[in-house]
């Protein structure tokens, strides 16, 4: 029973300091996001700020959850921004989710392997 409150508590730890890591990660990103592509809803955007925009689309995320006003994708632009755009995001989705497993079921998991294989 010991090792199993061990567990849980370096579990805990870990999943702590990996929130912590993602905390500045993200607000690093939001800062790079709002300097080098921060999208205005008046201007007509082409091809290669759909690649920029589609790059940053999660830390402008997260500032358009913060403040409906900032955009995560252009309102007035062409079709190749929109096809690299969601060609961009798509190619994001599988290093996201490693990402997310890494950080946060791969602590649970080993700290219960260890508490109950030893």
């Amino acid at each position: 029973m010991g090792r199993l409150i061990m567990a849980i508590f370096a579990a805990l730890f870990q999943l702590t300091r990996n929130v912590v890591v993602v905390g500045i990660a993200v607000g690093i990103g939001i800062l790079f996001a709002k300097w080098l592509c921060n999208i205005d809803s008046e201007e007509t955007y082409s091809w290669i700020s759909g690649i920029w925009h589609g790059a940053f689309v999660v830390p402008n995320y997260v500032r358009y959850m913060m403040n409906s006003e900032i955009l995560y994708k252009a309102v007035d632009y062409s079709t190749m921004y929109n096809i690299l755009w969601w060609i961009v995001v798509i190619l994001q989705i599988p290093t996201l989710i490693t990402f997310i497993v890494k950080l946060f079921v791969e602590p649970v998991v080993a700290a219960f392997y260890v508490a109950f294989n030893e």
